[in-house]
């Protein structure tokens, strides 16, 4: 845990979170899924040269699958960045001709550092903790952004009434690179706290912030919504909310997915890419639709995400399945990427201001939507 020290306070009332309030971030240990089953396939043809982005790559009979390792957020994840759970479970990995072994990592740091590490192909993780290891030298690339816009929520423990409590407390933050840890000085600007160095950092990877709420270590932090459920049953900690980070930062971009870019360089490689972002994209808009709700919501309880509370599953949907990605436009929107990439910079995150194309490559993600909208049954092969 990483302890943001707080130094004056504005005044600003703290509003009861109920149904707002959140958890911790679940940290379990990485568990990898593998569904390599022979399933359905699309209906589009690879063609020529002249075709339409997207084309040559296009999802047609499968010959056979082709491995891929994607690094995942935890396991089970949250509803929020669910999407590579979603679609390994559903089957659109196998769809779009790959056997994927979605690994999860207990933090979203990790995640990345896993894909720097070799540990995997290709992973989603924080765009922030993108930003800082392409910024250290990563000679790395986004292509894809399948996960629901920002959710998480600034949460305070009981005996905290207005902002002026928060005087003097601590924040719990996973520590240098996590993505709480650019999030609680962005909030707790915004409503004019100065938050102080870093402190009581212990070596490790990231760890489930619930507890250090919990036991007084600290008194606030920032977590998923659908959460607070699971807080207080696990733990016995009630919340209540500041109020939500994306009120303060509407255009700030949550996930990407990433590889290196001597892998991308290989062709193979590149069109692996460009069907892993296809079957996520055909995930999303699997979800996304209210019709499919009921069928979502029984997904969820059987345990693909992160926490089995009453209600957890419902909110859950309500509050990130309209939020999902389903277009480029939505996932890899550059003014949102760059009003990331210049937060960063402003605060110090990074030494040197970036540019969209120091990180991203749109092509990819073009080439997977063509691929998408060309298949004409995206019923989820494994349902």
């Amino acid at each position: 845990m990483a302890a943001l020290a707080l130094a004056g306070c504005s005044s600003s009332d703290v509003e009861t979170a109920s149904d707002d309030t959140t958890a911790s971030d679940d940290t379990t240990t990485a568990a990898a899924t593998d569904d390599t089953d022979d399933t359905d396939d699309t209906d589009d043809d690879t063609s020529s040269d002249e075709d339409a982005p997207g084309d040559e790559v296009a999802a047609s009979d499968c010959e056979g699958l082709t491995e891929v390792a994607i690094a995942d957020i935890n396991d089970p994840p949250k509803f929020a960045y669910s999407t590579p759970r979603f679609t390994d479970t559903l089957g659109f990995y196998e769809m779009f001709c790959l056997d994927a072994e979605v690994t999860g990592y207990s933090g979203g740091i990790r995640a990345v550092q896993a894909v720097q590490a070799g540990e995997a192909d290709l992973g989603m993780g924080p765009t922030t903790s993108f930003i800082s290891v392409v910024a250290g030298g990563s000679e790395m690339t986004g292509f894809g952004g399948p996960a629901s816009r920002l959710p998480q929520q600034v949460v305070v423990t009981e005996g905290i009434d207005t902002c002026e409590d928060l005087a003097g407390q601590t924040v719990a933050t996973g520590g240098p690179g996590d993505l709480v840890h650019f999030l609680m000085p962005m909030f707790l600007d915004s409503r004019g706290l100065t938050t102080g160095a870093a402190v009581d950092v212990p070596i490790g990877g990231a760890v489930d912030l619930g507890p250090y709420l919990a036991d007084g270590l600290a008194q606030a932090s920032a977590t998923h919504p659908e959460e607070s459920a699971i807080l207080l049953d696990a733990v016995g900690v009630d919340l209540t909310s500041l109020g939500g980070v994306a009120e303060v930062a509407p255009n700030f971009h949550y996930m990407t997915l990433m590889a290196y870019d001597e892998f991308l360089a290989d062709p193979a490689n590149r069109d692996i890419a460009v069907r892993v972002t296809a079957a996520m994209m055909a995930s999303n808009r699997f979800f996304s639709d209210p019709a499919n709700e009921a069928q979502a919501i029984e997904l969820m309880r059987e345990g693909i995400i992160a926490g089995d509370t009453e209600g957890v599953p419902e909110l859950g949907y309500e509050r990130y399945a309209a939020l999902l990605p389903t277009t480029c436009e939505e996932g890899l929107n550059p003014e949102d990427i760059e009003w990331t990439i210049n937060w960063a910079f402003e605060s110090g995150e990074i030494e040197e201001q970036m540019a969209f194309d120091d990180l991203m490559d749109q092509s990819i993600c073009a080439e997977a939507e063509a691929m998408v909208d060309a298949v004409e049954d995206l019923t989820p092969p494994n349902l």
